[in-house]
């Protein structure tokens, strides 16, 4: 079994832990201990590339990196689907973040005034 499949069937919330980034297809699982050979659900966590690099490097701790795990996977309150669009259809995100931009561009544009 791949360490990816482990993680995705253990952890229930498919986000970047750090910043709660959900695109499944671009999310890594990162190693804690940074040995990729141990492949234990507890030493897997779910990264965006840019913050697994900045994990790798020494940027972010590995402290503040397990908190964030548990954060994740225990707040109940959290609907992390809303950053991919929830259950909308592709084409319904799109349309709404289109609303979203016009009514931003109107805003800015009343403001100029």
């Amino acid at each position: 079994m791949n360490y990816r499949k482990i993680a995705l069937e253990h952890y229930k919330n498919h986000v970047c832990v750090w910043c709660g980034y959900g695109n499944p297809t671009v999310l890594q699982v990162a190693h804690v201990n940074h040995d990729n050979k141990d492949h234990k659900f507890s030493n897997l966590v779910f990264l965006c590339p840019t913050h697994h690099r900045e994990y790798d490097i020494g940027l972010i701790s590995t402290k503040m990196i397990l908190e964030r795990r548990e954060f994740i996977e225990t707040n109940p309150k959290a609907d992390w689907s809303i950053l991919i669009g929830g259950t909308l259809t592709k084409e319904e995100y799109k349309k709404k973040l289109s609303d979203r931009s016009k009514k931003a561009h109107q805003t800015r544009k009343k403001n100029k005034k």
